[in-house]
């Protein structure tokens, strides 16, 4: 009995100890977050994954701030638009990234996402959800804590970009010759799938998003980046259509995956290259500035 309770004695002051290390170092890594998620001249917030990032070149287009990063899921990008709305209060638009990889799909145990951060915008239902879904995430301290830059901010010059929340990056990539003789080849192998059904957690936080926007009066809208036009790329576009028009007829929707541009403005089938951000940007200026 007595050794029972010197087992739970233990456990407890091991998890307070736990739980006070990790709000001081939450702490010491949010010391200047304030600071680095003020963009005072940001009136647009560009957001999605990696063909945001590498697609979007916001340098180019007034008020416009692109926080898309690689592999970013509606959940990350709904807590990210929460921790920038709240240094951003002039944010007037969102637009946000809705294609095939987003919709359908959800990238899993990608453990630098669970930037510090966040923290304090999840709930409870998120945390869960991480458990449920996507576990592995959590598996990877070092990489999710994001010490490194945070800290380094507080005595050196750090920009957004390099805090891994996302930002614009040129992409100087040439390779979608091989992407598509890559494709090529794996239909000698095998067919290749087409969508054909949306992934229910990233719905959930595409509709979470939405509801945010609606109840602080940030407009939304949606873009699709350019993709090479692969006979799959064309028949996975209607299909995004058919419910881009069933679920969010009301929201206008920019589609630019079919827009035609030179094979040099692709750094591959699914993203355009610093040519293409730049070919790209004459379009959006028009449409987003609208």
């Amino acid at each position: 009995m007595r050794s029972f309770r010197k087992f739970i004695l233990s456990s407890l002051f091991f998890a307070i100890f736990m739980i006070l290390l990790m709000t001081i170092m939450w702490k010491a890594v949010t010391w200047t977050r304030a600071q680095l998620c003020y963009n005072p001249k940001a009136k647009i917030l560009v957001m999605g994954n990696s063909r945001i990032q590498y697609g979007f070149d916001d340098s180019k287009i007034d008020d416009t701030w692109n926080v898309g990063l690689n592999a970013d899921n509606y959940n990350i990008i709904y807590w990210k638009l929460k921790t920038l709305h709240r240094y951003n209060p002039q944010i007037q638009k969102v637009v946000l990234e809705v294609d095939n990889a987003l919709l359908f799909n959800y990238f899993k145990g990608v453990e630098y996402k669970l930037h510090p951060y966040y923290w304090d915008t999840m709930d409870f239902n998120d945390w869960i959800s991480l458990v449920a879904n996507d576990r592995t995430i959590l598996m990877y301290p070092f990489d999710w804590m994001k010490i490194l830059f945070p800290i380094k901010s507080v005595y050196l010059s750090v920009s957004f970009q390099e805090l891994g929340i996302g930002g614009y990056t040129i992409l100087d990539r040439d390779k979608l010759q091989d992407a598509i003789q890559e494709e090529k080849n794996k239909k000698h192998e095998q067919k290749i799938p087409h969508i054909n059904m949306i992934n229910d957690l990233q719905l959930n936080y595409l509709n979470k998003i939405i509801a945010y926007c609606q109840s602080h009066n940030i407009r939304v809208e949606f873009i699709n980046m350019p993709s090479y036009p692969t006979k799959k790329v064309k028949h996975d576009n209607i299909k995004l259509h058919e419910h881009i028009t069933k679920f969010y007829p009301s929201i206008p929707f920019h589609d630019y995956e079919l827009l035609i541009l030179p094979d040099s403005c692709y750094g591959d089938i699914s993203h355009i290259n610093y040519k293409g951000a730049n070919a790209l940007s004459q379009f959006l200026k028009k449409d987003i500035k609208k």
